[in-house]
């Protein structure tokens, strides 16, 4: 969020962010639409990331995250296909 409360769609660290994962072969850049996308090796860690996430949280904050895994590799595997 911007400090005028208006939300900018990319900011410098999610360009940070996403060079880094790009430049360690995790995702590539696609050109349409321009995003990130996983490879098809980082996505099937998705599972296992996110339930260590999940068990984080709940250690380091007491409460239980939330999300569906099975959303998520859904998504990525549709942006694999592209």
């Amino acid at each position: 969020m911007t400090r005028d409360g208006t939300y900018k769609r990319e900011g410098l660290a999610q360009e940070m962010f996403r060079k880094m994962l790009c430049k360690a072969v995790l995702c590539s850049y696609g050109t349409s639409p321009r995003t990130c996308f996983p490879t098809r090796e980082f996505a099937a860690l998705f599972p296992e990331l996110i339930e260590r996430w999940r068990a984080y949280a709940e250690v380091a904050w007491g409460k239980q995250a939330t999300g569906d895994t099975h959303e998520v590799m859904r998504r990525a595997e549709a942006a694999d296909d592209q």
